[in-house]
């Protein structure tokens, strides 16, 4: 009669255990990653969001002149140099219709030149410079 090891079963459902848990955090590492990068997206994308909407709001209050026409923020969305700048706020103002000065403010990374997000708008009146 033959006696078996149980000791060989037990070490090959382990390595085989270790295998399948080293796989999943794999996958979760990569899921991670992922994830992060989505989050600086989406970061990005809101920043622009607001960057362009102040924008906008300057311009139909008239505290935005075209001598401003672009301007650059940092990532805490605090006006500074071009040097230091991540995102680029660039205005174009468009035609004048009687009283009515439509105009275009779009929001760019300063570092690729990709564009973030973009709003046109018009003001009423008196409310543009230029």
């Amino acid at each position: 009669m033959k006696s078996h090891s149980k000791s060989g079963l037990f070490l090959l459902e382990l390595l085989l255990t270790i295998l399948i848990f080293s796989v999943c955090a794999g996958v979760c590492v990569l899921v991670f990653a992922q994830s992060a990068s989505f989050a600086a997206e989406s970061r990005d994308l809101n920043n622009a969001v607001i960057l362009a909407q102040n924008a906008a709001e300057n311009l139909k209050g008239g505290t935005w002149t075209l001598s401003d026409s672009e301007t650059f923020y940092n990532k805490e969305l605090k006006m500074c140099g071009e040097n230091s700048g991540y995102y680029k706020v660039t205005v174009t103002l468009g035609e004048n219709q009687q009283d009515v000065r439509f105009f275009r403010v779009c929001v760019y990374q300063a570092e690729s030149g990709e564009a973030l997000y973009e709003i046109e708008s018009a003001s009423y009146g008196r409310a543009l410079n230029g």
